[in-house]
Order: structure tokens, then sequence, then C-alpha cells
């Protein structure tokens, strides 16, 4: 089912960015770097600049140390219950397809920056939630280590 649902945010993805078939040539993108844009989307759309940046870089350093992950972005992201915005029942997975372009712009922007700040927002961070949706704090934010506030997100290191 996610792989289903994968291709179809790609191509919905696709749409919103290309206007015309003269954008398509000027633009390449990867089917992860999509993956995650539309993860901070889904994650991070109503928090600030900062706070995006901060949820791709999550995604990139959960990748590269292989947490909860394989060491792709793609297994980083649909592991189940890794990131919420792809639950089956999350409300955002739903909110997350009436996007507007200006925030598509954004998660983009927030995700090729995640990769040149490295760590700057999220100091490192491997887990983040928002305590103001969130009845119960999640196990593994009473074992780890709160490193900073960005928006309506806590983010954590978790060893």
């Amino acid at each position: 089912m996610r792989v289903e649902v994968f291709a179809f945010i790609v191509e919905e993805l696709c749409l919103k960015m290309i206007s015309n078939m003269e954008d398509l040539k000027s633009m390449v993108f990867v089917a992860s770097d999509l993956l995650a844009i539309w993860t901070i989307i889904q994650e991070a759309r109503n928090q600030p600049i900062e706070g995006m940046i901060a949820v791709g870089e999550v995604i990139r350093t959960r990748t590269e140390n292989k947490i909860q992950s394989d060491g792709t972005v793609e297994s980083t992201i649909l592991k189940p219950f890794q990131f919420s915005g792809w639950n089956t029942l999350d409300p955002n997975r739903i909110d997350a397809f009436r996007v507007p372009p200006e925030i598509l712009t954004k998660a983009t922007y927030a995700w090729n920056h995640s990769y040149i700040y490295k760590n700057k927002y999220s100091l490192g961070a491997t887990h983040y939630y928002n305590p103001k949706i969130v009845v119960k704090t999640p196990d593994w934010a009473l074992k780890g280590i709160k490193l900073t506030t960005i928006g309506d997100h806590d983010f954590y290191k978790v060893e």
C-alpha cells in the first residue's frame, strides 16, 4: 500500500511543480527527494522555515546513521510509525494533498537546505514531536535528550 501511495504522491508533486513541458526539461528530482519534500509538508507545513529545515535535518540524520533505516531516505521515511504523516489514519496525510504552491516551494527549500546546513537547526536531533497535539509523551522522548524547540516541535537526540 505504501508503494502505491508513494507513486501517487510523486505524480501529484510533479503535476504541482511542473506548469508546462518546458519546465520539465529543466527539473531533476530524485524520487527520494520528492518523498522527503512530501514528508516535510505533512509534518511541518504550518511551522516556521527553520522548523521545516529541522525536519529535513532529522530525516538526513536518521538516514545517515541508519536509525530505523537501511540507510536510504525511502526506508527512513516509510518505515511504519516513524513519521506520523505516513500513518494510515493520520489526518495530515489527507490535508497535505491540498497544499498550496508556496508551501511546496518552502518544503523544497527546506529539504535542499537541510543538506547545506547539516544540523544547524535540529542540533543533531534524531526525533521530534509536537507536545501540543500528542496526548502522551512518547517513550523515546522520556529516554532522549531535548535539544531545542522550533515552532511547535520539540527536537530530541535519542540513543
